[in-house]
Parts: C-alpha cells; structure tokens; sequence
C-alpha cells in the first residue's frame, strides 16, 4: 500500500476541490510554463539514494502536478520535507487523505 501527494502550481490549486479536479483531470489545469513541477520531482528524486528511496515509483511529473507515491512508513518522516521543499519553490502541495490543501506557507500538519 502507499500513500498520494499531489504537488501543483498555485493557479491549479486555488481550493482542493480545484486541485483534485486537475489531478483527476475533471478540469484542464493550467500547465506550468516556469518548468516549477519539472525541477521540484527532480529535486526529490536527486534527493534520495536507493537505500533510502521512500516512494513507491519515480515521481511522476504531468502537465499541471507532479504525483509522489509514498511508502506508508515513510509518511511522517518524510511528507514535511517534501512540503517545505515544494513550498520554497513557490508550489502547493495537496494530501487526499486529510483532503487538505498546504499553500506555501502553511506546514504540514496531519491532523487525523
């Protein structure tokens, strides 16, 4: 089993109901000319060696979000890194499973 986190762009994530829309592909998201999303999954990726790749598969990088797959054990530790790194990038982060939206300024914070 792993867990989703869905990395976009502000102006694709203005709600989560909007950004789940756009990962969905129930709406066109607006694709990321500043190559943002491109450079933050090969952040993560170059961030992590193989003993200590924490995600099911590469990060997927598609027009409008970057989807990270990550291993549940590895959740807690690792998904606040993943937030800060996005977020100093400008992007937005997004968690299904609490179905909250994390801005850049906003921690991450599980709250269940």
């Amino acid at each position: 089993m792993s867990l989703d986190l869905f990395v976009l762009t502000p102006a694709n994530a203005a709600s989560f109901d909007k950004a789940i829309a756009v990962v969905m592909e129930e709406v066109p998201g607006t694709p990321d000319d500043s190559v943002e999303l491109e450079a933050y999954a090969k952040e993560v990726y170059d961030a992590y060696g193989d003993d200590d790749w924490p995600f099911g598969g590469d990060p997927i990088v598609e027009n409008a979000f970057v989807q990270l797959v990550v291993a549940p054990d590895a959740w807690e530790a690792e998904v606040p890194k993943l937030v800060e790194r996005a977020h100093s990038r400008g992007l937005t982060v997004v968690d299904p499973q609490l179905e909250k939206l994390f801005p850049p300024g906003k921690p991450y914070v599980d709250e269940q």
